[in-house]
Formats: C-alpha cells, structure tokens, sequence
C-alpha cells in the first residue's frame, strides 16, 4: 500500500528504492488521502514506475483540477479508481479512515498506528491508537501527548516552520522521529503496539 506519493519524484524514487527491491514493480492499493501538490507531485513518477492494481481516493475536499488529472491518467492506464467507502484490507493490514475524516488508522493485529495530516480536527490521539505518523509537518497545534512514537514527516528544505515547537513539546514523553532529520523511518507491528526497526 502507497498513501499518497509526496511532493517530490526523486525523494520517493529513493525512498521506495531502498524500501523495495529492484523488481517490485506492483503496487496493490495506492491511497490518494488530498489533492494538493504535498499529496500527489510525485504521482507522475509512480504511474509510469509501478503497475497499481488499485487506487483508492480519499481526499474530503472537491477535487481540484489536478486531482481530476491524475484519476483521469490512472484510469487511461488501466488502473481501477475507486472513492474510498469503507475500511481497506491487504495481507492482514487494515486502513481504516478515521473519525477525522482526514486521517487514517492502520490496523495490524492489536497494533493501530494513526497516519494524521495538518488539516486532522483532532486535539490528541484517540485512546488505543500506538503512535502516529504526522504528514506534511504534522498539524500547526496538537495538545495531545506523545503516545507509543510518533513520526514527523517534514522535508529538510521545509519553509513553513513545521513542526511547530508547541507541536514537539506535547508529544514528549514517547520516540520523536523527524523525516528531515533521520531520514527514512521503517516502522513494525509487534504484538500490540509498533516500534521502530533498527
């Protein structure tokens, strides 16, 4: 599963290269979570790359003219589009879209881990939720503590002073893992929580 693909087509070309090995080729559900660049700039770069089975959109807002291209494009290539309209399931992994209408939990076992965009109406993390992974810089204001990890994703050439120190100060008290600081951040699902692979 791909959620979303990232502004830049190099930074995930690298990245699934070091994820992957050299001839996977299949993407079984890519999930397009918001229209905006920050989402999908790098969408170009993962049709022509990879087969995707399926593509899964789940962004609450109108889609904008680029959204509507690149479902256009996806669908010109063969590959099913579908809005999303309930929980996903591919080898014992559930997606399910949260209360939020935003975010996403990701279910393995007893393990859930929330996947929570700047735009998320949430405060703190729903009880039973092991960690988070805050996207695009994580939401501007969080009150909540840390809870099980969390991770930061933010591109070192970031202008727009994400994270936020407020956001950093309440998540203290669980792992911080900032994308521009350590890079790529490989989680696992262990029993009833997910930690960081070494």
């Amino acid at each position: 599963v791909l959620i979303d693909a990232g502004p830049d087509a190099d930074k995930l070309t690298q990245a699934m290269g070091r994820a992957l090995p050299p001839t996977a080729r299949t993407i079984d559900v890519w999930l397009i979570t918001g229209g905006r660049r920050v989402n999908t700039g790098a969408a170009a770069v993962v049709l022509s790359r990879y087969n995707i089975k399926a593509m899964i959109v789940a962004d609450p807002d109108a889609w904008s003219a680029t959204m509507r291209a690149l479902v256009q494009q996806a669908q010109s290539a063969g590959v099913r589009v579908a809005a999303a309209n309930g929980p996903l399931e591919i080898d014992g992994v559930r997606l399910i879209q949260a209360s939020d209408g935003r975010s996403w939990l990701i279910e393995v076992g007893q393990a859930v881990l929330a996947v929570v965009p700047p735009e998320t109406s949430w405060q703190a993390l729903p009880a039973g939720v092991s960690g988070a992974i805050f996207t695009s810089g994580g939401p501007s204001e969080w009150q909540g503590p840390g809870q099980g990890l969390s991770v930061i994703q933010v591109s070192s050439t970031s202008r727009d002073g994400l994270p936020t120190r407020g956001v950093l100060q309440a998540l203290t008290g669980a792992p911080v893992f900032r994308t521009d600081r350590v890079g790529t951040v490989e989680l696992v699902a262990v029993e009833a929580r997910f930690r960081s692979s070494p």
